[in-house]
């Protein structure tokens, strides 16, 4: 499985295991989820036949996050113990040529899933990860983080109902042609977000905010 939970007492969130070149391993998450998460926060995942948790120095010690300068997302260079890595970590990791690096909309009749832990992830017994679909209904636009004070580049989703979700990868699972009736052949597996959070309208109606993929190439150059 190639997410996890972080959680501590207060809070939890999703966060997705990255591999740039042969080597070099990353944990992708939320900036406001990762300047919660001290040296004693837990990685919860799926084993093979049961929820795993840890440390996160088991993962990464010191424990040294690099935030975007601009969007809500941080990557965390793992150094684990090669025992450690080959028992829990092997085959977990999505290459980066598979997240989406282009700047180009995704077409709102896209099917995109989004993978993560609910809220209930931080009681006894540990939820398992879940998914749910969704689709576009906006290209990016700019909303202020009132966090940082800077414009933040997101696309609007459908579905609020993925409450939790924060830093959950979002993948495309089809792509269809607009002068078929029929989704046109699956295309190969792609990353092109990360879940931040949710938002309402004038309206008070909700939807889910995705950082589009691209900026994560930012960090990992």
């Amino acid at each position: 499985m190639t997410v996890a939970n972080l959680r501590n007492d207060s809070l939890s969130g999703t966060s997705v295991f990255i591999q740039n070149k042969e080597s070099d391993y990353y944990l992708v998450a939320t900036a406001h989820i990762a300047r919660t998460m001290d040296r004693n926060v837990l990685v919860v995942m799926q084993g093979a036949d049961q929820l795993l948790q840890f440390k996160i120095t088991e993962f990464a010690n010191p424990v040294v996050w690099v935030y975007h300068p601009t969007m809500d997302l941080a990557v965390l260079k793992l150094n684990p113990k090669a025992l450690f890595f080959n028992k829990y970590l092997l085959n977990r990791f999505i290459p980066l040529a598979s997240v989406d690096s282009t700047r180009r909309p995704l077409p709102q009749d896209s099917l995109l899933t989004i993978m993560g832990f609910q809220p209930g992830s931080r009681s006894p017994g540990f939820f398992p990860p879940l998914a749910y679909t969704s689709i576009p209904t906006s290209e990016k636009i700019i909303l202020d983080d009132p966090e940082k004070a800077l414009p933040s580049n997101v696309v609007i989703l459908e579905k609020p109902s993925v409450s939790g979700y924060n830093g959950g990868p979002v993948f495309l699972l089809e792509e269809t042609d607009p002068s078929q009736d029929a989704p046109a052949a699956s295309t190969p597996l792609r990353m092109v977000g990360f879940i931040q959070g949710k938002i309402k309208d004038n309206a008070e109606r909700s939807f889910l905010m995705m950082i589009p993929s691209v900026y994560l190439w930012d960090l990992l150059k």
